[in-house]
């Protein structure tokens, strides 16, 4: 699941699924429709006669990207899977999948689902487009944007087949590597590498175009390099995350830590003794952890007299427990839902350490950081290293 979108408008449900957009497509819609009809004004009839012949333009490429996603959403629940929403954004769009398990071949399927939607509607387009007359500057404008939207829905479905992840393409080509590597994830990862290699390349092909073709054509194909590179780094991480995870217990991926008050002196706490959560113990349930100190953190503290541990600590997750009995192929899901990088694990069916104990007693089996994991993915490992 992703990161929840915070503003959004309804555009209602689409064969069951409910669709937003993000409000900065409202002044793009009109600045865009402005600008394209004084692009299609190439007879000097007036680009104001051509606002409607360029908005229609404009609603075509946006009912092709959600028409993308929404094949991805009908061939989801085809398979099964609950598709919670579709969002379209200004430079990325997404659908919101459940998968009640890992289905490589549903799910690779799902991902061709959206581009294979591209190509029909530039078929369809195409057919259209030989029906259009032309003898009129309005009709020739239609036939231009007509001719336009086949050739960005053209473009769209090429651009996602690439075989490189977060595109579709590469979704596809984790599908297939994932029988041959017999991991998802390793499969994944290797789809992720992809997907930053084809971002260098294109990245080279936007300044061969800027020198060749001028500024915009190399500029356009610059922000499409960027968007890659920096989904497919998401996508590394993520994978490289869960190849940390994979077959193990949140339990095991925690280190002991000790709960410490925010008003106690960093200084005053052993180096050794660490890591720390930083929190109060209120008179009933678990203690309020707000931030967590390793023994680096301490020991750059020597050189601040005076410092308090809670002006200190690194934040965690709003002071959210985890089960350590759960699966740590949890934690994934549970990143897609808040940007935490720490959490605080207890024991099976533990809420916290019990009221009235003293300041200085275990928190559960302790604490979880995300970076940690990422430093170090072997299975092997016992945890992170604080």
């Amino acid at each position: 699941m992703r990161r929840p979108v915070t503003a959004r408008l309804s555009l209602g449900r689409w064969w069951g699924v409910p669709v937003t957009v993000t409000p900065a497509w409202l002044p793009g819609f009109v600045l865009g429709t402005l600008l394209a009809a004084r692009l299609l004004d190439r007879h000097g009839s007036g680009s104001a006669a051509l606002l409607p012949v360029a908005a229609a333009g404009l609603i075509g490429l946006f009912l092709s990207v959600v028409l993308h996603e929404v094949g991805h959403a009908a061939a989801a629940r085809a398979f099964g899977a609950t598709v919670l929403a579709v969002h379209v954004g200004l430079a990325s769009c997404t659908t919101t999948i459940a998968w009640a398990r890992r289905r490589t071949l549903p799910q690779t399927l799902t991902a061709a689902a959206g581009p294979g939607v591209n190509l029909l509607l530039a078929a369809l387009g195409a057919v259209v487009l030989a029906r259009l007359p032309g003898a009129t500057p309005t009709a020739a404008a239609a036939q231009d944007v007509v001719r336009g939207v086949v050739a960005a829905n053209v473009a769209l479905a090429g651009y996602n087949l690439l075989p490189g992840l977060p595109l579709d393409g590469g979704q596809v080509l984790g599908g297939v590597l994932t029988p041959l590597l017999r991991s998802p994830v390793r499969a994944e990862l290797v789809a992720a590498r992809v997907g930053q290699l084809l971002a260098v390349a294109i990245a080279g092909l936007a300044v061969g175009l800027g020198w060749a073709q001028g500024l915009l054509p190399g500029l356009a194909v610059a922000v499409a390099a960027v968007l890659l590179g920096a989904g497919a780094t998401g996508e590394v991480r993520r994978a490289t995350l869960g190849a940390a995870l994979e077959g193990r217990r949140l339990g095991d991926l925690a280190r002991p830590a000790l709960l410490v008050d925010p008003a106690t002196p960093a200084t005053a706490l052993d180096p050794a003794a660490g890591p720390w959560l930083v929190g109060t113990r209120p008179a009933e349930g678990p203690p309020l952890v707000t931030g967590w100190l390793g023994a680096d953190d301490v020991r750059e503290a020597a050189r601040t007299p005076g410092a308090l541990c809670g002006a200190l600590a690194h934040p965690v997750a709003g002071g959210a427990w985890l089960d350590g009995a759960a699966p740590a192929e949890n934690l994934l899901e549970r990143l897609g839902d808040t940007p935490a990088s720490s959490f605080v694990v207890t024991g099976p069916g533990e809420p916290g350490p019990a009221p009235g104990t003293h300041p200085a007693a275990p928190a559960g089996p302790g604490l979880l950081v995300v970076a940690d994991l990422l430093r170090r993915p072997s299975r092997r490992a016992r945890g992170p290293h604080l």
